[in-house]
Formats: structure tokens, sequence, C-alpha cells
């Protein structure tokens, strides 16, 4: 793959050992991160200038893909702890971001540059924002004059905001259910898959940042637990809000909630499409420029309802088959009353559709099971699963992770075979 362009921006940065060397956004400290939070600790506001460690978050497997568990290391400037510069959003442990003006690539290189001092080589690096040891991943929003903007179809970007559940989120069930779901040791720390999501691959092809407030569990209306799509909005508000120079026009938002609906929310597609429509007409008003919506893949070929009837396999298929009809006119409604923001689809249903056709030709050597011995219980998500022998041995070569999630296979090639789709509904202003 061709080295990104914002990388060319921190050449500046290494000294001539290869080394990362502090900015005024990054500085060093010779105090280790406490252990864990002490009785009353301090953190910085909206406005309350602070520094912050960061954790350095990498899949310990290597290219081994059936082995998704991780570690982290503290970033390090040279001997030194490296921190942040910025604030908090606010003093809650459970909601929290950490603002920087530190660029994404600035601090994903912080990560390399130690990860390599250490002897450490790994395909997957995210860096979190932590005051301690014990703290939680807090994601870094990057914002000011340092971020780099890139061209995309004829719009100018620097950043995705990804909406959705459980095919989508990072990092915030994991949270919020501290540390326990998904299980560490069998799912890539807080996703639910063995690696990189679809919005992973397709950030680092557009050579943007992304940002996930998606949820697993969610739907696209709201149940307890789990925000849906009107409560990640509402967050996605309050965190822009205290954000300093952000452009919401360099945003492109994706949106993909419905298979929680259908399967085991009891919804059909007329409750979704409702859904939908209220949030994209919220995200226009809030002054977003570009929204991918993503059309919905047939859920009924998933593991998880393997042992489903025909007729509810079917009734399953047809929900989709009946949201992704009526998004395109929801769609182009929204484009006739927003003529400032581009709304389009992303045919997610004809790329999955694909990959199951083709799966010898893409290199799977299974398109049924999952690659994980687990069962249907929902507790497994907690307690976690061995990888079947056939998993390892082809490299977790299958279609499914889990009984409702792909491999970072999968994803993968999804996001390849929807890269063109989605530059193609950039194209004009």
């Amino acid at each position: 793959m061709k080295k990104i362009a914002i990388y060319s921006l921190l050449a500046t940065m290494m000294t001539s050992s290869g080394a990362f060397a502090a900015s005024d956004s990054i500085v060093a400290t010779s105090t280790p991160p406490q252990y864990e939070a002490p009785s009353k600790q301090a953190r910085g506001v909206f406005g309350g200038d602070t520094t912050t460690y960061v954790k350095c978050v990498y899949k310990v497997g290597g290219q081994d893909d059936s082995n998704p568990s991780s570690s982290w290391l503290w970033a390090k400037v040279g001997g030194d702890y490296a921190k942040l510069k910025g604030y908090w959003y606010n003093s809650m442990p459970l909601a929290n971001m950490f603002y920087t003006e530190a660029a994404h690539g600035e601090v994903m290189n912080l990560c390399h540059s130690t990860l390599a001092a250490a002897g450490v080589n790994s395909p997957i690096v995210i860096p979190y924002a932590s005051d301690y040891t014990l703290s939680y991943y807090y994601v870094i929003w990057n914002q000011g004059v340092k971020q780099p903007v890139i061209k995309v179809g004829a719009r100018e970007l620097d950043r995705m905001v990804v909406f959705g559940d459980s095919l989508s989120d990072t990092i915030n069930v994991y949270n919020g259910s501290y540390g326990t779901v998904p299980n560490s040791t069998t799912w890539l720390l807080g996703h639910f898959s063995n690696g990189k999501l679809w919005h992973e691959h397709l950030a680092n092809a557009l050579n943007l940042p992304s940002y996930v407030w998606a949820t697993g569990n969610a739907e696209s209306g709201e149940k307890p637990f789990f925000n849906g799509f009107s409560k990640q909005v509402d967050s996605f508000k309050d965190y822009a809000a205290r954000t300093q120079g952000y452009d919401i026009g360099k945003t492109l938002f994706t949106v993909l909630f419905g298979g929680n609906d259908f399967i085991t929310g009891g919804k059909n597609a007329n409750e979704v499409i409702e859904q939908y429509s209220t949030q994209l007409d919220r995200l226009a008003q809030l002054g977003a420029k570009q929204v991918a919506v993503f059309r919905l893949p047939d859920f009924s070929v998933i593991p998880n309802v393997a042992k489903w009837t025909a007729a509810d396999k079917a009734k399953l298929k047809e929900n989709s088959v009946l949201f992704n009809d009526q998004v395109e006119k929801l769609i182009a409604k929204l484009n006739a009353t927003y003529p400032q923001t581009t709304f389009y689809t992303l045919k997610l249903d004809d790329a999955f559709k694909q990959v199951l056709e083709n799966s010898d030709k893409y290199g799977f050597v299974n398109k049924t099971d999952t690659c994980l011995d687990i069962s249907q219980s929902g507790l497994s998500y907690a307690a976690g699963a061995s990888a079947k022998t056939a998993c390892k041995n082809s490299n977790a070569a299958f279609v499914f992770w889990d009984n409702m999630h792909p491999t970072t296979k999968t994803h993968g090639l999804l996001a390849e075979l929807l890269k063109a789709e989605m530059v193609r509904g950039l194209a004009a202003p």
C-alpha cells in the first residue's frame, strides 16, 4: 500500500535515528502514570488545559488472524513518557474524550515509534488517552490547524464519524461493560471481530481517522443501556459542542443500523426507516455536508439464524429488501429537502452477496459457519471462546467470526468493494 500523504507531515517529528521527538502538542515527562485513579482525581474540563498519557494498544498475534488478543504500552518519547496536551470533555469516567491539537497521524506515529523501540511489530495499533493504568480506553479527538485535510472525490475531509451497532463499535460497549464485553482474548479489544472493522479499513484506505459513536447491541431506536441512533446523535452533538476549530463540513458521516432491529428486536423495515428519517434530518440541521447510509445485507444467511424456520428466514430477508427500497426513497427526499447536504447509499447488500457468491475466489474456506467454537448464548461475549481448528489452520479465512459478526477478512473485503462507491458519492459538492 502507498504511504499515506499525512505521514509526510510527520517527517520533521523524527530524529535522525528514527525515534519520535516531542512537539508543541506532545510533551515528555519522567513521571510514570499511576496504577489507579487517586481518590480525588482532577480532570480538565472544557477550557481547562491539561495533559494525559497515551496507551498504545496493539494486536499480540501479529499476522495470525485466529488470535485477536491484544496488549498495550505507554507511549514514550525517548526514555520518557509521552503526554498529550489538551483537555477532557468532563470529569465523568464512563463518558469522556480527550481533545488535542496533536494530529491523528502524529499520535499514531508516536505509538509506532514506541512499539518499534520495544521490539513490537503489530499490524494493528490504536492509541487511547488515559491518565492511569486501570483507566478506560478514551478516544482522542484530534482538532485544530494541524489536522490534515484529504481530498476524497470532490470533497475536502478530515475525519469520519460512525453511527451504528456492533458491526461498527470499536470500544464503546467494552468501556461501558467495564472491560468485560466483548472478551478481549476472543475479540480484538473493543471490537466484535478478530481485527479491524469495515470503517477502519476504509478510513485507512481514504487516509482519514474514524471516530466511533456506534454501540454494540444497538438498534435504530432506543432501548435500555445501548444507545440507538437518536442518542448517538445526541452524544455527538454534545461532544462536538466542546471542540475547538471543528468544521462539521469536513466530516463524512456513516450510518449502519438494522441487524439488531430485525434479528432480536422484532422491528420491521418501516420502523427502522422512521428512525432513519428523523435522525438523518437532524444531521442535516446540525450542518453535516455528506452522509453515507448503508443498504442492509441479507441477514438470513448469518450463523445466528441457521436454525430458524424457512418462513422466519424469508421474513428476515424481506425486511432488508423492504428497507433498501425505502431508504433509497428517503435519501432522494432528503437530498431534495437539504440541497446543501449530500446523502447517498452504499450497497452493502450487493457487496456482501458478492463475497458469499465468490468466497472461493476471495480465499475463504468457509462461508456458513463461525470461526469460533461458540454457543448461541449472548453470555459467550463475556466468557469467550476458542477458534476452531479449521479457523486456525486457515488463518481465520471464514466469512463469519462469531454468530453475528464477520471476520476482519470479510470486513476488509467489504471495505475494498465499497471504497469506489464511497468516493463516487462524494464526486460533486
